[in-house]
């Protein structure tokens, strides 16, 4: 099965490089997976082609300003939308994200980038694309145990969403 995994962030050294470590080092303990990784938001990283036609896609990006970074907008807008045939067989789409906000300010903004995901992307997927939203809150505040469990929880979501 292959499966893309889109990350946006300039930082190499960030908290959302912890989680793309989680996801790979996931993603290596399941048989039959093929992944790819497109790295974005820093000049001299992989803007990414997508060759194959992923079954899942992972999107690992901080929620910045209540929306996608950048880099993971033009991406989308450069390669998702003109290669619609690629992704027209994705049967699950994964987002982890990190926000400053908390879940309420997220609910009253509107969840911009899980409406994005569902209004716009998963219309070009599969029509039984499913949704998965792996969120942290509040992440200026977290505490280290905090932060340990997030990852925990995403090795393990991501195991049960690919492997079931």
């Amino acid at each position: 099965m292959d499966v893309l995994v889109v990350q946006s962030h300039p930082s190499r050294t960030s908290y959302n490089e912890a989680i793309l470590e989680t996801v790979l080092s996931s993603l290596e303990c399941l048989s039959n997976i093929k992944t790819t990784l497109i790295r974005l938001g820093k000049k001299n990283i992989d803007e990414g082609t997508v060759e194959r036609k992923p079954a899942i896609v992972i999107f690992i990006y901080p929620t910045w300003w209540g929306g996608y970074p950048a880099s993971l907008t033009n991406w989308i807008q450069e390669v998702f939308f003109k290669n619609t045939h690629l992704f027209k067989d994705v049967r699950t789409i994964v987002s982890i994200t990190t926000h400053g906000s908390s879940k309420f300010i997220n609910l009253l903004q509107g969840e911009w980038g899980r409406s994005y995901t569902e209004n716009r992307l998963a219309k070009i997927c599969n029509n039984s694309v499913k949704l998965e939203w792996i969120s942290l809150y509040k992440i200026d505040r977290c505490t280290h145990n905090e932060l340990e469990n997030y990852l925990a929880k995403v090795k393990s979501d991501v195991t049960e969403f690919i492997a079931g």
